[in-house]
């Protein structure tokens, strides 16, 4: 048996613990969470919107987890594909197929295209497609752009996608440059013909981004999500900005909240009747603390949904570290992200909880009314909320400062009044001076409304 087959049965043979918060109280319940252990996972990750592939990459190139097969338990059972790439290759979202990926693009020897068909089918041996190359006189080439090999890209379809015809447009290194790469396909969806355009400015008024950093083109292609410094506050938010394609010109059309810590973002493909959701990780000490030192450095997966104008963060699981590097949200609202738990590196899978409603701040200004602007007092009451959580729900006692301030953060506002109302007077001697009142306060919500209810604090 070679090596690669004894890796495989090895991932086969792995109990695969599943975390469920559907027990206890309502306000327990957070719904279904399951760890898929995946020794040698990379840092570099991608999450197919069916839920059913991850991608990710790191120093020995590039796998993809199918995640399809179960064993008797209903546990996943994942198999991994070796691709012929090295680290950080793209995938291209195809609008026709409900986001599904087409292909992926890897840099290397010029920008490589290669068909998930492919991949799936043939693993390492999967090869480039070759079609007519229209820029090159119609004769037939490997599906590649010779000129552009450098990492740090990202891909989206513009609108006007068609089974027969496409636009694959990369937004290349430093974000500040398009390249549009034109494919015709035949019946069995493979590239017929292709031709490369110029490479253009992201924007005809390029200076409309500023210093936008990080920027990642939505599957759409007709978007870029930055991040950007909001010179009133400070702190680093992301922002989306609007091409118009008949001139070129582009607007900051939206602010979604605190930026990425560490990663770019992700985001869903969007229909006609969704604008489709973004996904980042969120980190204690920038969030939190707004850079002040903190006991720990968790992060956690933030989810914001386009249409309801809505966030969530997704509560931290027992027994694994908050670290959720590139989380991906799929169609049936799941949110995958890369963690430890137990010690064992893999990907969590884990329900969406409902969102709240209420736009996500930076923390610190979060609710520091309800505290007279008392910061230290409403961080040590979201940490006891945090503690309270764990105690009673997922039943692990002590934890970091910074998983229990971002399990604080992460509670549904109704569940955490409800369990603060029934657990008060079992922690009052964990709590110490916080009153009930200040703990309802600090629980998640939007306090933007002068006339919001606060409880005072000194």
């Amino acid at each position: 048996m070679n090596m690669h087959k004894f890796q495989i049965l090895l991932l086969t043979l792995v109990m695969i613990p599943s975390f469920g918060y559907a027990e206890g109280p309502e306000y327990c319940r957070m719904g279904k969470a399951e760890f898929v252990p995946l020794d040698g996972i990379g840092n570099y990750m991608r999450v197919h919107p069916s839920g059913e592939f991850v991608q990710w990459s790191g120093g020995n190139g590039t796998a993809i987890a199918d995640l399809r097969e179960k064993n008797r338990h209903g546990n996943i059972v994942p198999k991994i594909i070796r691709t012929p790439w090295g680290p950080e290759p793209w995938p291209v979202s195809d609008p026709t197929q409900n986001g599904d990926w087409w292909a992926m693009a890897f840099p290397h020897s010029g920008m490589q295209f290669m068909l998930m068909d492919d991949i799936l089918k043939n693993g390492a041996d999967a090869k480039i497609p070759r079609a007519r190359d229209e820029g090159n006189g119609g004769q037939e080439g490997d599906v590649r752009d010779p000129q552009y090999s450098r990492f740090y890209h990202s891909i989206g379809v513009p609108p006007g996608a068609t089974r027969e015809r496409l636009t694959v447009r990369v937004l290349l290194y430093g974000g500040r440059q398009i390249r549009d790469m034109e494919v015709t396909r035949g019946p069995d969806g493979r590239p017929a013909s292709f031709r490369f355009q110029p490479v253009t400015p992201v924007c005809a008024n390029l200076a409309q981004l500023g210093n936008l950093s990080m920027v990642v083109i939505t599957k759409d292609g007709s978007e870029f999500i930055g991040a950007r410094r909001n010179d009133q506050t400070g702190q680093y938010e992301n922002v989306i900005v609007k091409r118009n394609e008949s001139t070129g010109q582009c607007t900051a059309d939206e602010s979604v909240g605190p930026a990425a810590s560490g990663g770019k973002v992700d985001t869903t493909m969007s229909t006609a009747t969704s604008k489709g959701k973004i996904t980042w990780t969120a980190c204690s000490t920038q969030q939190i603390s707004q850079g002040r030192p903190s006991e720990s450095f968790t992060c956690l997966p933030v989810v914001y949904d386009r249409d309801t104008k809505t966030t969530v963060r997704v509560p931290p699981v027992p027994g694994c570290s908050g670290s959720a590097s590139y989380p991906g949200s799929t169609r049936d609202g799941r949110v995958i992200y890369q963690t430890t738990c137990n010690g064992r590196r893999g990907l969590m899978i884990q329900d969406l909880p409902a969102a709240e409603g209420a736009p996500l701040r930076p923390e610190s200004k979060y609710c520091a009314s309800c505290f007279s602007n008392n910061l230290e007092k409403y961080f040590t009451a979201v940490k006891a909320l945090g503690q309270m959580w764990q105690t009673v729900c997922a039943r692990t006692g002590s934890s970091s400062t910074g998983d229990m301030l971002m399990t604080g953060f992460a509670i549904d506002n109704t569940k955490c009044q409800a369990m603060v109302r029934a657990k008060f007077a079992e922690f009052h001697q964990q709590i110490g001076d916080l009153t009930l009142e200040q703990m309802i306060s600090a629980c998640p919500t939007d306090r933007t409304d002068p006339k919001a209810k606060v409880a005072e604090g000194g």
